[in-house]
């Protein structure tokens, strides 16, 4: 590729000269024309990167748009069915950002005062409770999103009422949302003590 462009750009350097200057050939007309098809095939190659970088971008953007609209869908689609749900899902969401903001915190802390084992202790607590209330976070989101798509389906084949197996996986996302809560209540304890 890049040696048809080298060429594309020797012939248009060399038409130029012949043809709308009206130069002869010389050894410095030459020259010129070889530094001209470089510069050019440079040039066109620095183009096409740009040009191939915006078109991942506008991809990845593209992508990640539509990802956020389905998590609006899944996420409105929630707080019709079960408000209470959405709500403590929302609270869960909250509080990870809490923790992280802790977590953060202890870092810093422990940044400043590295030989404090306690630090290290506090941190790791904070940090499992983070990856649990992320994965009942997921768990709760994941069962939203199938009821969701078993109440599209629905909707599609024409029936317009929540399924059975929407609201059995609605169900299941409230009991993993009660067992979070469990999992935090105790993690907490554990960290008061």
């Amino acid at each position: 590729m890049l040696f048809v462009v080298f060429f594309l750009w020797f012939f248009i350097a060399s038409f130029f000269f012949r043809k709308v200057v009206k130069v002869k050939t010389s050894c410095g007309i030459t020259f010129a024309v070889l530094v001209i098809a470089i510069a050019g095939t440079i040039w066109t190659e620095k183009a096409i990167d740009w040009y191939q970088e915006w078109e991942a971008k506008q991809e990845k953007t593209a992508v990640e748009k539509h990802a956020r609209e389905i998590e609006q869908a899944v996420m409105s689609f929630l707080d019709n069915m079960n408000p209470l749900l959405n709500q403590k899902l929302i609270e869960i969401r909250a509080e990870i950002a809490s923790i992280d903001n802790k977590i953060q915190q202890l870092v810093e802390l422990k940044r400043d005062f590295p030989n404090h084992a306690i630090l290290e202790q506090k941190l790791a607590q904070w940090k499992i409770l983070r990856r649990q209330l992320n994965q009942v976070s997921q768990d709760i989101y994941q069962q939203v999103e199938q009821a969701y798509v078993a109440y599209r389906l629905d909707e599609i084949q024409g029936r317009e009422k929540l399924s059975v197996v929407s609201k059995a996986l609605l169900d299941e996302a409230n009991a993993a949302l009660t067992n979070a809560e469990i999992t935090k209540s105790t993690i907490e304890a554990e960290m008061n003590q």
